[in-house]
């Protein structure tokens, strides 16, 4: 008796043990699964705000947004102007007043001013890459296309005020070009301020031509004057300085960015 009950012993003590061993395998698995399950759907953490992009600032404020460190932004805008009527220093004249008293430019002691331009109607269009060398400086490349065009009254003969017709006739082509960088040096929450300092480059022309009507009746074709041209044919410095805000919504700004010609253009005149 005393034999078998020893070896039954053995027997459960070996099933325990394998039992336990399973049991102890599973209870693993079980934890593994769900610490697993645990991590999967696991809730992600809270968002972190982002701060608030500042509003553009009004178009037409050169250099006054800036792109980030090492970023590229494109931008294109178009402008529109006219100009009509007629001064003489400050005083406003008529057509009429001008061809009874003017003379005319290249035979003053023979005859009075002809040819008297009523309006002309100015359309550009400009593109320009700014790069972001860092948060606080940027560069800047800008080009564009602009359209002149002319409407010019023609008075009959050397003299008196009786109009003879109109010319429509004007001028297009590609603007001058400009690099400039600019320079961050001030920026709280609301207001910053920027400097720039850049150079106009002579790649629009200086020697369009237009065709106007004479005042013997005949048309003649000829250089356009140099407001109807669409360069300059000059190479200008051109600094300036920003003045930038922003407050939730609203934007605003003021720049200043002066013109100034080396020398003048291969046909003898500057803007």
């Amino acid at each position: 008796m005393s034999k078998a009950r020893n070896g039954s012993s053995r027997r459960f003590s070996a099933t325990s043990r394998k039992a336990l061993a399973l049991a102890a395998a599973i209870y693993s698995l079980g934890v593994g699964a769900t610490r697993a399950a645990d991590l999967s759907v696991a809730p992600p953490p809270p968002p972190v705000d982002a701060p608030p992009s500042l509003p553009p600032a009004p178009a037409g404020v050169f250099g006054a947004d800036m792109p980030a460190a090492g970023r590229l932004t494109f931008s294109v805008g178009a402008q529109f102007s006219n100009l009509s009527h007629s001064l003489l220093g400050t005083q406003g004249v008529s057509s009429q007043q001008l061809v009874a008293t003017v003379p005319w430019y290249w035979n003053p002691a023979a005859s009075k001013l002809r040819l008297i331009p009523q309006n002309i109607a100015i359309a550009s269009q400009g593109g320009s890459l700014a790069y972001g060398v860092t948060n606080d400086i940027s560069i800047v490349v800008a080009t564009g296309m602009i359209e002149k065009n002319l409407d010019m009254l023609t008075f009959k003969g050397a003299s008196g005020i009786t109009p003879l017709g109109m010319s429509f006739t004007g001028t297009e082509g590609m603007t001058d070009s400009a690099l400039a960088g600019i320079w961050r040096v001030y920026q709280d929450p609301i207001n910053r301020i920027q400097i720039n300092l850049g150079m106009s480059f002579p790649t629009g022309g200086t020697d369009d031509t237009f065709t106007l009507l004479q005042p013997n009746g005949s048309y003649a074709t000829s250089r356009a004057f140099y407001s109807m041209q669409p360069g300059s044919g000059t190479f200008d410095v051109m600094p300036g300085i920003v003045y930038a805000g922003a407050l939730e919504r609203w934007s605003w700004g003021l720049s200043y960015r002066a013109r100034l010609p080396l020398g003048v253009n291969p046909e003898g005149w500057m803007y």
